[in-house]
């Protein structure tokens, strides 16, 4: 610790580190970079595309009515769990009969 202390007290000299910079003699540590800053942008258009399918996911659907003068709007939502991945596989069929 302390001659970590000691060496940044005294200053860094740039002139040095960047006389000592080049591609070839630092690969690995330019190969790091290049691959997680690469990482890190195709996820980000991972995410972003998977955001846009959940907006569309998330919309209210109208269904087509089967009378024109019908003028009631109903909405049914079903909730699949508070958990972040909660979600089902089964088929769920509401019937609606009014008269």
């Amino acid at each position: 610790m302390f001659l970590i202390i000691s060496y940044l007290l005294g200053g860094i000299n740039f002139n040095d580190v960047f006389a000592n910079a080049s591609f070839l003699d630092n690969i690995t540590i330019y190969m790091t970079v290049i691959v997680m800053s690469t990482l890190y942008v195709v996820l980000f258009i991972w995410a972003r595309y998977q955001d846009q399918k959940d907006k569309i996911k998330n919309a209210i659907k109208i269904l087509p009515d089967n009378e024109p003068d019908d003028i009631y709007f109903y909405e049914i939502v079903f909730y699949t769990g508070a958990r972040v991945f909660a979600e089902t596989d089964s088929n769920v069929i509401i019937y609606l009969k009014f008269k």
